[in-house]
């Protein structure tokens, strides 16, 4: 399978992929694309992305959103008045209008208690692909890719393709370039 860099729009995906492996079918024999939504913009271009990808390849998407209570919460005894898998349920339901409009209808949500990395893992066992967004709002300042994301690289039973917010692509100003020998001249300017 090639991968394509994200598109910026539905419209700017191009050239369309080439899927040669065979592609996980489940019930119903469309594939399954899972998608990792958290709110934050990269997992909105995410769920653009991924709803392209599933409209060239005719397959489905599951968008799946996490939630789980850890003790940096300060209620570790109690959840006192918050309902934290609504809060989680009305992100996804806010991410998928604001990705996809009326198209969100045809996404299946799924809402899970665990941690992301570990849903998400679980989610691409019997997936074609997972796709995330490079950084959510869990990162931290400067990282050009989220713990999560790198964690699902590692682990996830499928192919996994990362978008790359704009907001995430920093330039970077190159310095003056290192001179560098190589071979003979190298061992000889070395000494």
């Amino acid at each position: 399978m090639r991968i394509f860099p994200a598109a910026r729009s539905t419209a700017d995906l191009s050239p369309v992929p080439d899927v040669t492996a065979e592609p996980v079918r489940r019930a119903g024999g469309r594939q399954r694309i899972v998608v990792g939504v958290d709110g934050s913009a990269a997992s909105i271009d995410a769920l653009r992305w991924a709803a392209t990808y599933a409209a060239l390849t005719d397959a489905r998407v599951e968008a799946v959103t996490s939630w789980e209570m850890s003790a940096a919460s300060g209620m570790e005894f109690g959840t006192g008045d918050c309902d934290w898998e609504d809060n989680a349920r009305s992100t996804l339901t806010t991410a998928l209008q604001q990705a996809l409009g009326k198209a969100a209808l045809t996404v299946m949500p799924t809402v899970v208690r665990g941690g992301a990395a570990q849903v998400l893992v679980d989610a691409s066992d019997k997936a074609a692909l997972l796709v995330v967004g490079s950084r959510g709002h869990g990162a931290f300042v400067g990282m050009l890719i989220g713990s999560v994301s790198e964690y699902v690289i590692a682990h996830a039973g499928c192919p996994v393709v990362v978008i790359r917010h704009p907001a995430d692509v920093r330039q970077v100003t190159p310095g003056p370039p290192v001179p560098r020998a190589s071979g003979a001249e190298g061992a000889a300017a070395s000494q």
